[in-house]
């Protein structure tokens, strides 16, 4: 087992590049690492110092799941009830990857839950496909186990857009929760800009603020898909 390593040093780098950017939004968190030589890569917390509270996650070298813990491992850092809002050690191009990172996990917040009421929406319009196909047999006076199949299938469907909502409700705050996708995809887009503003005072050659940058074009790309796919 490695040695302890902190946010102003070096980190090393994952195999898989989908732990480039919420490792970079760690380290620009103020949080340490700790690499390990066997299955599991090593483990990032949010202090060093010990505590049964302390935010912290194992990350695996390989296996199944790798990039859904990628992003476990952003939700923590935005999330982390520990982290100081600003260090007074920190440099200016420090403080500005970290706005950065904060801007940008709300625009993925929020373009996640987009994702999950358009999914859960569909599932509804399913259930209700097959409750229809319901009545018809019955009205045709057809197999009642053809209508009770898709009674069965319409119940799974509902339950997959009810779970699919509290998803979506878990990703926003109150205020999120009341507007539009519209609206929400607005407020992603404006984070996104926020967020790219704040990266122009950091040091673009650093790796961090390289992989916020990739994050700024990725989510500006989704979002804009997600606003085609209305139309």
């Amino acid at each position: 087992m490695g040695e302890w390593i902190g946010p102003d040093a070096p980190w090393p780098a994952h195999s898989k590049n989908f732990w480039d950017e919420p490792l970079a939004k760690a380290k620009a968190a103020r949080w340490w690492v700790r690499k390990f030589d066997a299955h599991s890569w090593g483990k990032v917390v949010c202090r060093r110092e010990p505590s049964d509270d302390r935010c912290e996650l194992v990350i695996f070298s390989t296996g199944r799941g790798g990039e859904s813990v990628a992003k476990e491992l952003a939700k923590k850092v935005d999330r982390c009830p520990h982290r100081a809002a600003s260090p007074p050690n920190l440099t200016a191009g420090q403080r500005a990857v970290i706005r950065a990172g904060e801007h940008l996990g709300k625009a993925e917040r929020l373009i996640l839950a987009v994702r999950r009421l358009r999914e859960a929406g569909q599932a509804e319009e399913r259930a209700q496909e097959l409750l229809g196909y319901a009545v018809i047999h019955v009205e045709l006076g057809e197999s009642e186990a053809l209508a009770e199949d898709a009674l069965t299938e319409a119940g799974v469907h509902e339950s997959e857009a009810d779970q699919l909502r509290r998803l979506a409700r878990g990703e926003m705050s109150d205020h999120e929760a009341e507007l539009s996708e519209t609206d929400l995809l607005d407020s992603a887009g404006a984070a996104v800009t926020s967020g790219s503003r704040a990266l122009r005072r950091a040091d673009p050659q650093r790796t961090e603020v390289r992989a916020l940058a990739s994050k700024v074009r990725t989510l500006r790309e989704q979002i804009q898909e997600l606003r085609d796919s209305t139309t």
